[in-house]
């Protein structure tokens, strides 16, 4: 009887530690959408830039705060992009910004050397210098 028991317990803790396991996976998947912020001027690439420590993925919101600098140093994708007042977003040339949502420049200065693509709405109260490609599927208003 008592060997029963603990093999019943042992499975519960088996299966328990499986269920946890599968939740700390699916918390952690990339497609779960973020809020992130800019922390500190530096390259897109450069997790220290983000205040997740990670470099945004394709289901995030992304904001460049103020007196931050941020500079696409690759192809990339996110959701939605504002960039604040004082801010400033680079993609350099030969790089690949694609916004699947909507841009917002809030005061803040976007200068497209590679390519820039919009599929949302853009609102530019703010700089936008285009020496580059640029797509808007939306509305572009400002």
């Amino acid at each position: 009887m008592r060997k029963r028991i603990f093999k019943q317990k042992a499975l519960s803790l088996v299966l328990t530690a499986a269920m946890t396991l599968g939740l700390l996976v699916s918390l952690a998947d990339p497609a779960f959408a973020a809020d992130i912020n800019s922390k500190a001027t530096g390259d897109w690439s450069v997790a220290a830039t983000w205040n997740t420590a990670a470099v945004p993925s394709p289901a995030d919101n992304v904001t460049i705060l103020d007196t931050h600098t941020v500079t696409v140093d690759g192809s990339y994708q996110i959701t939605d992009l504002t960039v604040n007042n004082n801010g400033t977003l680079v993609i350099s040339a030969s790089q690949t910004l694609t916004v699947s949502g909507n841009l917002v420049v809030n005061g803040g200065t976007l200068t497209n050397n590679g390519t820039l693509n919009i599929a949302g709405n853009s609102v530019v109260n703010g700089t936008l210098t285009n020496n580059g490609a640029l797509t808007v599927s939306g509305n572009l208003t400002g």
